[in-house]
């Protein structure tokens, strides 16, 4: 599974000025725009190269090994998106430069990105395809960290709900454009758009999000190149702090219920529901529509729920209820296996989970036990998002052999109330 128009929602919902790291532009709106547009291209790689485009290659190199070569490929690849994770945050935080800590890696990863999903375009082999796609996942988590280090440097405590919304609409915004965009082609065309698209929304951030260096904060005494060992023995630091641990809990939980079936919604449709009952007997097809479905109403759940958290001051309030939404959405499909049962469950999910990434960020930033490691600790967080990317393929074959498709949505009823409840256990926020 995946993850208005943007003035009225910038003028209605948004401040025209937050409170920044000194040295830095007062303005919100150009933040907004050049994190809200990375995020877009991002999701929409991640999304176009998970959902559409690798499963297709899969089912045309061993269409009767499908199930078990996905997981196989999505394993490796999630094993090194961990990695890329921890490594985007710690080594930002360790790097100074006329640019900023942030802006030089974002670069260097999209570019190194755009280059692997030319060469997956023209890969037949899945063993080719299964070193690109490990490689392309560590460079876009390691730019997904350094993007989410952004905002603790950038923005005020109060006003991350709303710069975390408007982060998570351009998801929303990148869940639907990445889909559909590469059903519509070849396997090398949605490469090449979804490449160009990085390059460009990219550029554009780190010229809106300007950086510099960062005057309140000594630099660390550890160099960019002893980062790695230094990581390596700082990493459960973090787990001492009660709250940041429930927090990891919490999203890991959030993130593994959805996992477990986004990962396979293309055979879900294929296998579960039918080719037959669907659209035009289209499985592509109808993969674009739910995530159109989805787009929509998570762009309804983003659009109110950062700046009504902001307003309440109530994140995990917020995040409780969207988790426990979630769980029950998962009803829907186990009542009605039918293509109009996956219309609405991705409508109620769309909704649930597009309020919850409203907050989501919010609520991370604010559990960050120590200012001068931010970027590793949200890069820890990170693993929470990762981790399920990880262990999810894995899961989701064992249950799908064991149990059928039905066993994933009960699996992922019983995660997501796991979600609801760890976060109500969180003290130092609301």
């Amino acid at each position: 599974m995946s993850i208005a128009k943007a003035a009225p929602l910038a003028g209605a919902l948004v401040p025209t000025e937050v409170a920044v790291t000194p040295g830095r532009t007062s303005s919100v709106v150009p933040l907004i725009i050049g994190l809200a547009s990375a995020a877009l291209a991002m999701v929409c790689t991640f999304q176009g190269v998970q959902q559409v485009l690798i499963p297709d290659q899969v089912q045309q190199i061993d269409a009767a090994h499908k199930v078990g070569d996905l997981a196989l490929l999505t394993t490796i690849a999630a094993a090194l998106a961990v990695v890329g994770s921890v490594a985007g945050g710690a080594l930002s935080d360790r790097t100074h430069s006329r640019f900023g800590r942030r802006s030089p890696w974002l670069v260097g990863m999209a570019v190194i990105s755009t280059g692997l999903m030319i060469v997956a375009g023209t890969a037949h082999n899945l063993a080719v395809i299964a070193v690109v796609y490990a490689a392309l996942w560590f460079c876009m988590n390691f730019y997904q960290s350094v993007l989410n280090a952004i905002i603790p440097d950038r923005v005020s405590e109060r006003h991350r709900g709303v710069v975390s919304s408007a982060f998570g609409l351009g998801g929303a915004l990148g869940l639907g454009l990445g889909v559909n965009a590469v059903v519509h082609l070849t396997i090398e065309q949605g490469y090449m758009v979804l490449a160009g698209l990085l390059i460009v929304t990219t550029a554009l951030c780190v010229v809106l999000v300007r950086e510099g260096s960062l005057p309140d904060l000594a630099a660390p005494a550890t160099s960019a190149a002893a980062a790695p060992r230094q990581t390596r023995l700082s990493l459960f630091q973090p787990f001492r702090h009660r709250d940041f641990t429930l927090a990891f809990v919490t999203r890991a939980a959030s993130f593994m219920a959805l996992a477990t079936v986004a990962g396979y919604t293309f055979y879900i449709l294929q296998d579960h529901i039918g080719a037959a009952n669907l659209p035009g007997h289209n499985v592509k097809g109808a993969v674009g529509i739910l995530v159109v479905t989805q787009m929509v109403a998570w762009i309804v759940g983003v659009a109110a729920a950062g700046w009504l958290s902001d307003r309440l001051n109530r994140r995990k309030l917020f995040v409780g209820i969207c988790s426990l939404g979630t769980a029950a959405a998962m009803l829907v499909p186990l009542l009605a296996p039918t293509w109009t049962g996956m219309l609405v469950f991705y409508a109620l999910v769309g909704v649930f989970f597009g309020a919850y990434l409203a907050v989501d960020l919010a609520l991370m930033t604010l559990v960050l036990p120590t200012r001068e490691n931010e970027g590793r600790d949200l890069a820890v967080l990170s693993i929470a998002n990762a981790g399920p990317q990880l262990l999810s393929p894995a899961i989701s074959a064992t249950i799908i052999s064991l149990a059928g498709y039905d066993a994933l949505f009960w699996f992922g009823l019983v995660v997501s109330l796991l979600a609801g409840v760890a976060v109500f256990f969180i003290r130092s926020v609301r």
